[in-house]
């Protein structure tokens, strides 16, 4: 449901989609009172890059908010995916070890191998 349905750079990205599926699944926001003032790829870029990228921009506000590191993702991990430029990373929702969900241009898509970080919030 979280990432159900097409693409939307207010409702279901690669940032708010997943965020909203661990929420639901764990109880824990990691964007509570993250700056989420963008609108397109455009502003989402300047946003991120305030921190050093998207990646470094979500796990500072993930680790505030609770979550740590994790080598090996297990089923509900927020993970980081290799993606395209100009994000170079997107996130998804680990649905095991090798395969994590993320929103896609349609709808989900699922990711095989390329995850390169985990965060959670289980130790």
């Amino acid at each position: 449901m979280h990432m159900a349905g097409a693409f939307d750079w207010t409702r279901r990205d690669c940032l708010r989609g997943p965020v909203r599926a661990f929420r639901g699944l764990w109880g824990v926001d990691p964007l509570a009172g993250a700056e989420l003032d963008y609108s397109g790829p455009v502003s989402a870029l300047r946003l991120a890059r305030r921190f050093g990228g998207y990646e470094a921009w979500c796990r500072h506000h993930f680790t505030r908010n609770g979550l740590m590191p994790r080598d090996v993702p297990a089923p509900g991990d927020l993970v980081f995916l290799e993606f395209r430029p100009p994000f170079g990373i997107v996130l998804g929702l680990a649905i095991d070890a090798q395969v994590a969900a993320a929103q896609g241009a349609e709808g989900v898509r699922f990711h095989c191998g390329d995850i390169v970080g985990v965060m959670t919030c289980r130790s």
